[in-house]
């Protein structure tokens, strides 16, 4: 049973690692500064790294995907604040 928790921790440790890797190396085969290659594998449902030259593997669709988007338009403006207190009298003092 330990070994099992054990394997299971350190295989979820590996899942990460190769997930950072591969969101860098998205992000090292951009073609701009305001977006960046990717390539879908439809049967796996996964996304990997396009080349340096925008290619993918046999099978897989390239997609461009943007860094950021536009920005959208304001909200509403939200519900007024409760009041606050009242100012504080200083009493200087009656004659």
């Amino acid at each position: 049973m330990k070994v099992r928790g054990r394997s299971v921790v350190v295989a979820s440790a590996g899942a990460a690692v190769i997930a950072g890797g591969a969101w860098a190396a998205i992000a090292a085969s951009s073609d701009s500064t305001n977006s960046v290659n990717a390539c879908i594998l439809p049967a796996r449902n996964v996304i990997v790294a396009a080349t340096a030259k925008g290619h993918c593997p046999e099978g897989a669709t390239r997609v461009t995907i943007n860094k950021r988007g536009p920005r959208g338009p304001s909200g509403p403006p939200g519900a007024p604040g409760l009041p606050g207190e009242p100012p504080a009298v200083i009493d200087g003092g009656a004659p």
